[in-house]
């Protein structure tokens, strides 16, 4: 099943040929500028896509990028703080 990317590539040939068929008319401009804005949209999106999985990529190879001392106990304090208490106690 085509994508939306795919489809979007297949109508480029298309746009083209018509284009060349009635050099200049507004029809083919409107339809040629509808389908840049489109282009430009979906390769935005693309891009997005790339940098949230290169990102996704660098966090597993460095999944520690800077050093910082935990403190266990007050962690461990604060959940159990966070916890519901029982009825009668």
């Amino acid at each position: 099943m085509p994508t939306s990317r795919s489809k979007l590539a297949c109508q480029l040939p298309r746009l083209y040929e018509n284009a060349q068929s009635v050099a200049g008319a507004a029809p083919v401009t409107d339809s040629a500028e509808k389908l840049s804005k489109r282009l430009l949209a979906e390769i935005g999106k693309a891009d997005i896509t790339f940098e949230r999985l290169a990102e996704g990529l660098e966090i597993r190879r460095y999944p520690v990028r800077t050093m910082a001392p935990l403190d266990l106990g007050r962690c461990v304090a604060r959940e159990v703080s966070l916890r519901p208490r029982e009825i009668g106690t």
